[in-house]
């Protein structure tokens, strides 16, 4: 496990961060058919996350993300400095889409043939 500050791996899982020091060891498949940290991973602090890759159904041109709606994903970086980047494939990106008060924006979203940015002002429309 790599200390606090230095680079290291954390996966989401079930509400929760986890540190993932090997991704063919330490991650299962899910019922979903992602794969996601094992239960048994030590827990790592949200506030130890230096990036966020999330998944998502949909994206705006604007970095919104619509996700499956547990809102999971949005509490894990709300109010935290930490980058977002969503990844999608092309057909998921949309000119708009709808967003509700607590649903976060991202970074950056990356699909196989371009890369989405937005502002740099995180206080900006999203």
């Amino acid at each position: 496990m790599a200390p606090a500050g230095r680079p290291s791996r954390h996966a989401r899982l079930a509400g929760r961060s986890a540190y993932v020091e090997d991704w063919e060891r330490d991650l299962r498949q899910a019922k979903s058919g992602i794969r996601e940290p094992a239960d048994t991973l030590p827990e790592a602090p949200p506030e130890e996350i230096d990036l966020a890759v999330i998944p998502g159904r949909f994206f705006s041109e604007t970095c919104r993300r619509l996700g499956r709606g547990a809102g999971c994903y949005d509490r894990l970086v709300r109010g935290r400095t930490m980058h977002r980047v969503g990844v999608a494939y092309d057909f998921q990106i949309f000119p708009a889409i709808p967003a509700a008060d607590g649903d976060e924006a991202m970074d950056v979203v990356v699909t196989p043939s371009r890369v989405i940015e937005r502002s740099p002002d995180r206080n900006a429309p999203r």
